[in-house]
């Protein structure tokens, strides 16, 4: 049973990261809200050094105030995400540390994503061992047959 869980949990999270990298392969050179790109990008975790795909992709046909908008809004976004409580859940969803928050948020962040990877490994012990609990009455019900081994025939 644990092992159906964890391998359904490692599919679902396989899924869930696909194109992780490439969150907004679909932008235009024109006419984006790029502080709002910046946000967005901010928010899927991905680095600043994104925006460098849209300079290769875009050329001299990229708004010159594109960048200055696009790190406005991914700073902007950071402070609301690079918190204590936001590493904690990430910690406790089993997630990667992202590399993502600048130096003077980083303590914090770094500090709840441990105690969240702590939850995280509690969560996992006490699965494991309801699992195996579960496992231990199965073999006895199996041995014993059905009701209180104590009143088994022999």
């Amino acid at each position: 049973m644990f092992k159906a869980v964890t391998v359904i949990g490692l599919i679902a999270l396989l899924f869930g990261c696909a194109g992780a990298d490439r969150p907004f392969a679909n932008v235009s050179c024109h006419g984006e809200n790029w502080k709002e790109l910046g946000m967005q990008t901010a928010k899927a975790l991905s680095s600043i050094r994104t925006f460098d795909t849209y300079i290769e992709t875009c050329g001299s046909s990229l708004d010159p105030t594109a960048k200055a908008a696009f790190i406005d809004g991914y700073a902007r976004a950071l402070i609301d995400i690079c918190t204590k409580e936001n590493g904690r859940k990430l910690g406790a969803a089993n997630q990667e540390l992202p590399n993502v928050c600048p130096l003077e948020l980083r303590a914090d962040f770094q500090q709840g994503y441990v105690q969240g990877k702590r939850d995280y490994y509690e969560k996992v012990r006490e699965l494991k061992k309801i699992s195996d609990d579960q496992e231990n009455r199965s073999l006895q019900h199996g041995q014993y047959g059905v009701g209180d081994p104590s009143k088994a025939q022999k």
